[in-house]
């Protein structure tokens, strides 16, 4: 078995390192100085460390590159997809699968986007079903697409490129909402009147929270509609299309509610003349038509700031306000007159006859300062007017 030793030893003033080892009976040795020795393990350690070296720069651009083709690529990719459905564009997919993780990320982000698109169209659907005319929406204002149930385009009566443009940016929708917030349906909060023919109605909720704005919108056509069809049921003289008693009394309350806004005011008495007669001639058929030219009369000369109604059957009544003065006044009242001298009420057969009434007429605030006390003063007036023509038929 063969045996190497090596000690370390002085040789001729040089510090060397020798090596033994037998051979045989003989015993060779080899010795090499330290310095020597040394000198080549240094080169030795230097090109090791210099083959580290490159080693690790190469696995450095290798990783580097493979992060950039496989991880940087495709979080860009993600991202720029990401920012185009939250600008709004939830028709966006992605579609990244560089990588296992980033393939199954794109199918979570695409489930996300359809849930949210799958919830407008299930209350789309709920609200469809039900046949019920409201149409909901929704946007972040940190996203510019608004989030619309299928009857909000047709609600506010859009177009389809119409809506497409309005429903792609939210400051555009709220802008032609703001436009239908300047046409308020008066007497109904929250209510108002749509452009274009026929009139519609629309009533606008929205409530805001943190970033996001939710909103109603309910067509409430039909309802204002039968509101005022039972309104005008209610208030009007099917006869003459003038207001009935209450609805007289009650716009009288609203008006003396606030004074100040008056002006110059007059109250007209009026009863027909003859009704009695022309029932009894002609029929009441033909009386109707007689109190019917009655109204025409009223109606033909008094302005819009007028109340006209019947207020019992052949008592009328014409309260005149907002006028600059009692000439004025005088002045309606004096066309009424002239009117009705030459208005005829056409009877079944082609008669015509004329239409006469007697009328009284009292002034605010001279007469009273209430509308009772100028009903009861105007009344007053129309009895004395009549009984002064009954002397005169009487003489005649």
């Amino acid at each position: 078995m063969s045996s190497r030793k090596g000690v370390r030893a002085e040789l001729d003033g040089v510090d060397s390192y020798c090596v033994f080892a037998p051979s045989g009976s003989v015993i060779l040795g080899m010795a090499r100085s330290s310095s020597a020795l040394y000198r080549g393990v240094n080169r030795s350690t230097a090109l090791v460390a210099l083959y580290l070296v490159l080693v690790a720069l190469l696995m450095i651009v290798s990783i580097s590159n493979y992060i950039d083709r496989y991880i940087v690529d495709g979080i860009s990719a993600i991202n720029r997809k990401l920012t185009e459905i939250t600008v709004g564009n939830l028709e966006t997919t992605v579609e990244e699968d560089s990588t296992p993780e980033f393939s199954e990320l794109s199918g979570r982000i695409n489930l996300m986007v359809r849930s949210i698109r799958d919830n407008t169209n299930k209350l789309s659907q709920i609200l469809d079903v039900a046949q019920v005319p409201i149409g909901v929406y929704e946007y972040n204002q940190r996203m510019r697409r608004v989030m619309v149930t299928s009857r909000v385009a047709g609600i506010l009566g859009l177009a389809g490129d119409e809506a497409k443009q309005l429903f792609a940016d939210h400051a555009l929708f709220e802008e032609h909402l703001e436009a239908i917030r300047q046409n308020p349906l008066s007497g109904e909060k929250g209510v108002y009147v749509l452009s274009g023919e026929p009139e519609r109605f629309v009533r606008l909720e929205t409530y805001f929270r943190e970033y996001s704005v939710l909103g109603l919108i309910v067509d409430v056509t039909e309802d204002i509609r039968e509101r005022r069809r039972i309104e005008q049921e209610r208030d009007i003289d099917l006869l003459t299309g003038l207001y009935n008693r209450r609805a007289f009394y009650r716009r009288m309350e609203e008006l003396f509610g606030s004074p100040n806004e008056l002006g110059a005011c007059a109250m007209l008495m009026a009863d027909a003349d003859n009704l009695k007669q022309v029932n009894d001639r002609y029929g009441h058929q033909n009386g109707d038509r007689y109190l019917q030219g009655v109204a025409r009369i009223f109606r033909s000369v008094c302005s819009e700031k007028s109340v006209l109604a019947r207020l019992s059957g052949d008592e009328f009544a014409a309260f005149l306000y907002g006028c600059s003065n009692r000439e004025e006044l005088e002045a309606l009242v004096e066309r009424l007159r002239n009117v009705m001298n030459v208005e005829t009420a056409e009877l079944t057969g082609g008669e015509s006859i004329p239409v006469r009434f007697s009328a009284g007429c009292a002034f605010y605030p001279e007469d009273g300062e209430d509308y009772g006390s100028l009903l009861k003063c105007a009344d007053t007036a129309m009895y004395k007017v009549k009984r002064t023509r009954k002397n005169k038929e009487l003489e005649e």
